[in-house]
C-alpha cells in the first residue's frame, strides 16, 4: 500500500509466463483494446506515488522497477493506456510498456481521468503534465535519469504521449496547456520527454470523419467522428465541427516545433476501424515537411491495438528506437 506521500512498498510477482513474449490481455468488448498488455519475465516491484490531490482526490502513478535495477538509475517510460478519452484506472497498469522492464527501463503507468467522469480537455492533460513533472522532480528517490524519460501510449494514450512530446513548444505554453496541477514547486519543472512512442493515436479530431475506414475489422464497425463520439465528449462539444479553434488547440500537430519536439516513433494498423490510419499519415507528413526525426511503421492487415502490436518484431523495433534516443550514458 502507498502511504499517500509517494512511498508505497508493495510488490508484484513479475514472473510472467517465462516465454518472453508475454501473455495476451483480455479484450475490452466496447473498444477492442488490449487491456493487460505484456507481463515481463523479470521479477519486479511496483510502487504508487501521489503526485497531486485535486478536490480531495489523490492522483497517482504506479512505478514498476525490475528487481535487478534496484538501486540503479535507469531510463524511464511513462505509459498511457487507451480509453477513448474516457479515463483509466491505476489497475490498468502500463500495458505493452511492461515489456521494456526486461531491458533496463523503469516503467510508469499514468492513469488519467476523462469524460466518463465529465472531466474534459484540457484538465486530463494538465494532470498528465503534473505527473511527469513529479517524476522528474523526484527522480533521485524513484531512481530514474531525468533527461531520459520517454512517453509511450496507444489510441487516446498515444495522443497523451505526443502531447507530452510537444509540451516544450512556446505555443503550448501560450495556449495554457501546461496547467498548474500539483504543488507550486512542480510548476517550474520541465514536462518534456526525450522521445515518444505513439501507437495509433488520434492527432486531428476534426479530420477523423473524412478518414474513417470503409470496412469493419474483426467485427468492429468503423467509428464515426462528428457527434456523440469519444473526441466530441472529450472536448465537451456537440459536434467536432462546432469549434475548429478548440480542435486545433487539442491537436498535437499545432505544437510540432523543429529543434524542440523530440524524435517520434509512430505505428498504426492500416485497417484500424476506431482511429483512422489517416491520422498517423497526417502526423508523419507534417513531420516530414518540418524535417523532424521520426520513424513510421504502418502495419498491414491490422486493426486497433491487435496482436501485431505485441509481436516480437514490433516490440524489438520500438526497443531499438528507445535505445537510440532514450538510453542513459
Amino acid at each position: 500500500k502507498g502511504d499517500g506521500k509517494g512511498k508505497g512498498d508493495w510488490k508484484g510477482d513479475g514472473k510472467g509466463d517465462g516465454k518472453g513474449k508475454g501473455k495476451k490481455g483480455k479484450k475490452d468488448k466496447d473498444k477492442g483494446l488490449d487491456v493487460k498488455g505484456i507481463e515481463p519475465k523479470s521479477p519486479y516491484s511496483k510502487t504508487d506515488y501521489t503526485y497531486a490531490v485535486v478536490d480531495g482526490e489523490p492522483l497517482q502513478i504506479r512505478v514498476f522497477k525490475a528487481d535487478a535495477d534496484k538501486g540503479k538509475v535507469t531510463p524511464c517510460m511513462i505509459c498511457f493506456q487507451g480509453s477513448g478519452f474516457g479515463g483509466t484506472g491505476i489497475e490498468r497498469g502500463a500495458g505493452t510498456g511492461m515489456y521494456y522492464l526486461d531491458y533496463g527501463y523503469t516503467v510508469v503507468a499514468c492513469p488519467y481521468r476523462g469524460h466518463r467522469r465529465t472531466i474534459i480537455f484540457p484538465t486530463p492533460l494538465h494532470e498528465q503534465i503534473a505527473a511527469i513533472r513529479y517524476l522528474r522532480k523526484n527522480c533521485d528517490e524513484i531512481g530514474i535519469d531525468p533527461s531520459k524519460i520517454a512517453s509511450y501510449g496507444g489510441s487516446s494514450g498515444g495522443w497523451s504521449a505526443v502531447m507530452l512530446a510537444v509540451s516544450g513548444s512556446a505555443k503550448f505554453k501560450e495556449d495554457g496547456l501546461l496547467g498548474t496541477v500539483g504543488p507550486p514547486e512542480l510548476h517550474s519543472v520541465e514536462s518534456t520527454v526525450c522521445c515518444c512512442i505513439d501507437q495509433f493515436g488520434p492527432m486531428d479530431f476534426a479530420a477523423m470523419q473524412s478518414q474513417i475506414a470503409t470496412e469493419p475489422w474483426e467485427g468492429i464497425e468503423p467509428q464515426h467522428h462528428i457527434s456523440d463520439c469519444p473526441e466530441s465528449k472529450f472536448l465537451g462539444v456537440a459536434s467536432l465541427h462546432d469549434d475548429l479553434k478548440l480542435n486545433a488547440k487539442a491537436s498535437p500537430l499545432t505544437y510540432l516545433e523543429p529543434g524542440v519536439t523530440p524524435p517520434l516513433y509512430v505505428s498504426h494498423g492500416d485497417r484500424d476501424p476506431l482511429v483512422p490510419v489517416g491520422q498517423s499519415r497526417q502526423l508523419v507528413e507534417k513531420l516530414k515537411g518540418l524535417g523532424m526525426t521520426h520513424e513510421y511503421h504502418e502495419i498491414e492487415e491490422e486493426g486497433h491495438g491487435g496482436a501485431k502490436f505485441r509481436a516480437e518484431e514490433e516490440l524489438q523495433s520500438v526497443l531499438r528506437f528507445l535505445q537510440k534516443h532514450c538510453k542513459s550514458e
